[in-house]
């Protein structure tokens, strides 16, 4: 139910918004952290972790939440044709505290493995670009991140 609100309502239907809006906007960082988790085209375990660990701290899901919450993401990411559409429901939805949480949930998960790839960091680039992240916060979160 929740994926096709989100379709629906990403082709610009407005009877699509749910009646809680932080379900849609879980479902959409939830996509994003999928999407960096696989922008160097290996799920490794750290990063799968990273995700989970993310969604359930900022949304208070118990497992079998994230379970159902990562299905319908992947499904989500499976079908869509680019990253817009997520991140400007997120600029839509949240406020600049909470896209900032959003990347560095993102940054996290690139850093769970220990490695920064050439392809993560070209995608956390651009995701900070598309929610409206000036590039001296990005690099800010990077940092703190790294020295967690």
């Amino acid at each position: 139910m929740l994926l096709h609100r989100l379709h629906r309502l990403l082709a610009g239907d407005p009877a699509a918004l749910p009646a809680d809006a932080a379900d849609t906007a879980a479902l959409a960082e939830a996509v994003l952290l999928l999407e960096m988790a696989w922008a160097d085209d290996d799920l490794a375990a750290p990063e799968r972790r990273a995700v989970r660990e993310a969604l359930a701290r900022r949304h208070g899901l118990a497992p079998a939440d994230v379970d159902a919450l990562l299905a319908a993401a992947e499904n989500a990411r499976r079908e869509s044709h680019d990253h817009f559409a997520f991140t400007r429901l997120l600029c839509e939805r949240l406020d600049r505290p909470a896209r900032l949480a959003v990347l560095r949930e993102l940054w996290r998960v690139v850093y769970a493995d220990g490695v920064l790839d050439a392809a993560e960091d070209a995608l956390i680039h651009k995701f900070a670009r598309l929610l409206e992240i000036p590039h001296r916060d990005l690099i800010a979160l990077k940092l703190s991140v790294r020295n967690d």
